[in-house]
């Protein structure tokens, strides 16, 4: 089973024995609302899959990687892990217009060699919607890797990809299937809110519509799992589900004594 080829904040592959056992067996379908990383879709098997995000160079991504990964692998062995050329390549989205200026392959692999030559494999934005992780300090970092590329252009054959918000994609969830999601966090602390994922961010309205909307999932008997930080915002949104306590790492901190286990919540109706 290959693993995400995305560094992903906060992606879920640590947290996959305890994901696994919440999947109904007879689970056809699998919808990644907040797709990310896909580490639930590249961590098991599935006949058919829906990945969906608001990012719309990420679903490009997933896309150029389903669609033509051979042209993909060969625009990405041009880069080098380089100081200069990782801001040269972060400014293109300065420039207007600048989605028109490059194709879908150039933007694809320039997504992945920010992935994994920036710091710490952060998706963050400005209010511009341009990207801003700073570059990051590696040790020879591995920017194609061929194989891992090739196996998950493989296994995204069976997914469909969306760019969407998450109440359209939920809306198109038939008996069936399994819904994972992993949405932007709710802060636990004024640190702890240090991502713009989006430009538009993700606010406790949007939380709260997303907890509206996966009330009506269940009510439509379709099994879903959802992370989420542990607080008491989260005891209160899905009080009428099953909160699962886990422990996850986490590496996003300024200060590495403070990188480590963290608790969080895993929302089920299962």
């Amino acid at each position: 089973m290959p693993k995400p080829f995305l560094k992903w904040v906060g992606g879920k592959r640590q947290l996959l024995s305890q994901i696994i056992p919440l999947i109904p067996p007879e689970t056809a379908r699998l919808v990644e609302a907040f797709a990310g990383g896909a580490a639930v879709f590249f961590g098991t098997q599935f006949k058919t899959a829906i990945l969906n995000d608001v990012n719309p160079e990420l679903i490009n991504c997933y896309y150029m990687l389903q669609q033509e990964p051979d042209l993909l692998i060969k625009n990405l062995k041009s880069y080098r892990y380089d100081k200069d050329l990782f801001y040269q390549v972060r400014g293109w989205d300065r420039q207007p217009n600048w989605t028109a200026k490059y194709s879908e392959i150039e933007r694809a692999a320039r997504f992945i060699f920010l992935n994994r030559t920036g710091f710490n494999g952060m998706f963050r934005v400005n209010a511009k919607g341009q990207f801003n992780v700073p570059f990051g300090k590696y040790t020879n970092p591995t920017i194609c890797d061929e194989q891992g590329l090739i196996e998950a252009s493989k296994l995204l054959q069976k997914a469909e990809l969306r760019i969407s918000d998450f109440d359209q994609v939920l809306q198109s969830c038939v008996s069936g299937d399994f819904v994972y999601l992993d949405p932007p966090y709710i802060p636990i602390s004024a640190s702890s809110n240090f991502t713009t994922y989006a430009n538009q961010g993700f606010d406790m309205d949007a939380q709260y519509r997303l907890a509206q909307a996966v009330k009506k999932l269940s009510q439509r008997n379709i099994a879903f799992a959802l992370s989420n930080s542990f607080c008491t915002e989260v005891e209160h949104l899905y009080s009428s589900f099953r909160l699962i306590e886990v422990q996850a790492g986490r590496s996003i901190n300024a200060h590495a004594h403070k990188r480590g286990a963290v608790k969080e919540y895993i929302v089920t109706n299962q």
